[in-house]
């Protein structure tokens, strides 16, 4: 089996950090207009 590429490795390493600032980016933007819920799944969307 050939070695995974540097591309596929950093694309990793991106994915989980972008996850967790979705999140947290979220929850701020949720807080900032009243509705958490909401901020965090548009946070997600905003990571991938």
């Amino acid at each position: 089996m050939a070695a995974p590429s540097e591309q596929s490795r950093e694309r990793t390493g991106v994915t989980g950090l972008a996850l967790p600032a979705g999140l947290l980016i979220g929850i701020g933007a949720g807080m900032f207009v009243g509705n958490i819920a909401a901020g965090t799944l548009v946070g997600q969307r905003a990571a991938f």
